[in-house]
Order: structure tokens, then sequence, then C-alpha cells
């Protein structure tokens, strides 16, 4: 029974980043290693670039590739939260640049909580031509 003092709650209303939750099915895509790969897959197909998901280069798979030359990195917990696991990163982006590739790394919380700074960053990357062979 509730009381006449307890707060009203109110239904929440589910956001979707793909636009029409009806619609989130036909976005997901198979190679995402994670939800959130998948949110950022869809976001930037929408400038229109060529991106790949899970080549591996240097001896392991990233996230992103856009174009022939700008790798993406997405950086959720269960795979990037102990010290090992940032070594491995920092040792694997090292390898990258050496090889001609700009890497881009990215968290949860800016990809989730800051979009549009995340955005604005592969924009730029893409305007430099970042993204294209040399």
């Amino acid at each position: 029974m509730r009381s006449s003092t307890s707060p009203t709650v109110s239904p929440m209303r589910r956001r979707s980043h793909f636009g029409n939750p009806r619609h989130t099915p036909n976005v997901c895509h198979a190679l995402a290693d994670s939800g959130l790969e998948t949110i950022f897959i869809s976001r930037v197909r929408r400038r229109g670039v060529s991106i790949r998901q899970q080549i591996v280069i240097a001896g392991h798979a990233v996230d992103a590739l856009i174009g022939e030359r700008l790798v993406v990195q997405i950086d959720g917990y269960m795979f990037h939260s102990s010290a090992a696991d940032r070594g491995r990163d920092v040792a694997h982006d090292a390898e990258l640049v050496a090889r001609g590739y700009t890497v881009l790394r990215f968290t949860y919380a800016q990809l989730i909580h800051d979009w549009p700074s995340v955005d604005r960053s592969i924009g730029r990357a893409l305007a430099a031509g970042l993204h294209r062979a040399a």
C-alpha cells in the first residue's frame, strides 16, 4: 500500500541511441565485440566512410578501421580495466603508429556521455586525411 506522502515515480521512456528501438536489430553488427562497438559503428557509418571491424593488424584485432589508416579502439571496462590490459593496449598502439596508422582511443564514458566530443575528434581526423593510405 502506498502512502500519500511517498513520491510518485513516473514511468521512464526508453531512449535508443539508434532512433526508433523497433529498428535496433537492423543496426546491430555481428562483428562487434560489445554493444558499445555497435553504437560506435552505427554512429560513424552515418558519415559515409568505409569502416571495417575486428581487423587483425600487428597481431591483434582493432575495434574499427576507418578507411585504410585510422584505427579506433573502444575501451569498455570488461577488457580494459587492469594495468596489464592497459599495458597491452599501449604496446599495440605503439606498434600501430610505427606501422603508419593513426590510433584514436575512446572510453565508454566518452562514447555514451560525450559523443559530440568523440564525433569532433573523428571529424578532424577525417578532414586531415588520416584515414587515407599514404
